[in-house]
């Protein structure tokens, strides 16, 4: 199983410089719209003088700018961000012998055809039916208008609108009304829309839909054609099928991993102690966080205070506040895993570094090692293949259990000791019927010869002795018996 811990972490460390970006974005976007509208708005009065006048203002103003902005970058670019030693910060608690639930996997049959049927779809590969009836499941291609006390209500009426029957997109009843129609029929469905429907004027209203069915799109039986269609590498349905089960599989076991870490860290982050942060660190961190801000509140031509106030709402000391919270919030995962590293002495080497740094761009998405070492930085991309480690270590040392597998030891310890006690009492029974049997022979036989006891004391040898194999081989089997189930669990 691929061990995938590092997307988050260097996602967060992106975090670090960006910040919120969405809310930047927007006031940007504001920015240049008011800006383009002042242009716009500007009185076209001004003389060929005034117009060049301002085009070298403006080219000097730039110019300058620019360079001041180019030497900050390059400032901000050659300071190094503060090291710490985790451990100085952190008072771990356990993170080996964790236990952690997983529960079996499995893909059923109607989860693989669901998902077949799905691929099926998205191929474009449906099939087109002239006539027939809608059944659940297809797409139905329909006309529709929709009328509230006799008047067509905007946005109630569609022509050739793909509608795949059993989707729940329409209102109830809608979809369950076209089954059992015809291509070429045309129905009136009376419906009510919902009381919390968006639309008020709507909502809670009686109304009439006209639907005529024009086509249905079906999906068609999988075939080994089909199949070999679909996927190159699959000559039979069959063959198919199984790509699909391992597709779902392989989801499945990726999602329940990263549900595992999960809950191993939170386990290590519950019932540790993070003392305090590392105060340089954090200030670096939140002073890029500022920087970034500042220089979005240049571009739109505000003070820092005015853009703060006006598209985020807050205050400078808000502001601060806030990013240091962040900043804090976001290293305490880094910490931990950290002060795990430092506590085993685990190390990124270039050997390391060269081995994994593939799959790291596999995981971010990157198109190349130089993208991502450009986009991260290399020592960002060590130190996250750092706490990777830290976090696989812990995986390593966790006790994993199920609880469908204890079951099925449960089951079969209670088995086993019934069929034991089951053979003890038949053995029982055995002894006390043969003992009654020679009670009544040695009765019955009193004066016999000495030559018939010594048969008869024959005899009870080699029942003793044949009783003693058996013994000795029913222990054997109960032997066994416990050995395999001890295998199994």
């Amino acid at each position: 199983m691929k061990r995938k811990t590092a997307a988050a972490v260097l996602l967060g460390a992106a975090l670090f410089v960006t910040g919120c970006s969405g809310n930047t974005d927007s006031a940007v976007t504001s920015a240049e719209e008011t800006q383009t509208a002042a242009e716009t708005e500007a009185p076209s009065g001004d003389t060929e003088a005034e117009s060049e006048e301002d085009s070298e203002s403006d080219t000097e103003a730039q110019s300058e700018g620019q360079s001041e902005s180019d030497t900050e970058a390059q400032t901000e670019a050659a300071e190094t961000e503060p090291s710490y030693q985790a451990l100085d910060y952190v008072t771990l608690g356990d993170y080996t012998g964790l236990e952690v639930t997983l529960l079996k996997i499995e893909a059923t049959d109607e989860e693989v055809q669901e998902q077949v049927d799905a691929n099926i779809q998205s191929s474009g590969k449906m099939e087109t039916l002239d006539e027939g009836t809608v059944e659940n499941g297809d797409i139905a291609v329909i006309d529709f208008e929709g009328k509230l006390n006799g008047e067509a209500f905007e946005g109630g009426t569609s022509k050739d609108y793909e509608l795949e029957i059993g989707s729940g997109s329409f209102i109830d009843g809608f979809e369950d009304g076209l089954i059992g129609v015809d291509v070429g029929e045309t129905v009136d469905l009376n419906l009510t829309f919902p009381e919390g429907y968006s639309n008020s004027e709507l909502a809670g209203q009686d109304v009439v839909f006209t639907v005529t069915v024009n086509e249905i799109q079906r999906v068609p039986e999988l075939t080994d054609g089909l199949a070999a269609e679909l996927n190159e590498d699959c000559d039979t349905a069959d063959a198919y099928r199984e790509y699909v089960r391992e597709s779902i599989l392989t989801s499945k076991r990726e999602n329940q991993y990263g549900q595992m870490l999960n809950d191993l860290y939170t386990q290590i982050y519950t019932g540790s102690t993070i003392n305090s942060y590392p105060e340089d660190v954090v200030s670096f961190r939140t002073a890029q966080m500022r920087a970034y801000y500042e220089s979005m509140a240049e571009e739109s031509d505000m003070e820092f205070v005015d853009f703060l106030s006006q598209y985020l709402s807050m205050t400078e000391d808000d502001f601060n506040s806030q990013a240091t919270a962040i900043v804090q919030a976001s290293m305490a995962q880094e910490l931990l895993m950290n002060a795990i590293a430092e506590q085993e002495k685990l190390e990124v080497d270039d050997t390391y570094y060269e081995e994994n740094i593939d799959s790291y761009v596999e995981m971010t998405g990157a198109d190349s090692r130089e993208t991502l070492v450009s986009t991260y930085g290399e020592e960002t991309l060590r130190e996250t293949m750092r706490m990777d480690m830290a976090m696989n270590f812990v995986v390593d040392h966790c006790v994993i259990t199920n609880p469908e597998d204890q079951v099925e030891e449960e089951d079969t310890e209670a088995e086993t000791a019934a069929g034991t006690e089951t053979e003890a009492a038949e053995a029982q029974a055995d002894a006390s019927e043969a003992q009654t049997e020679a009670d009544t022979e040695t009765s019955e036989e009193t004066a016999a010869a000495e030559t018939e006891t010594e048969s008869a004391e024959d005899t009870a040898q080699v029942s003793e002795t044949e009783s003693a194999e058996d013994t000795a081989q029913a222990s054997e089997t109960e032997s066994g018996t416990e050995a395999q189930t001890e295998a199994q669990s």
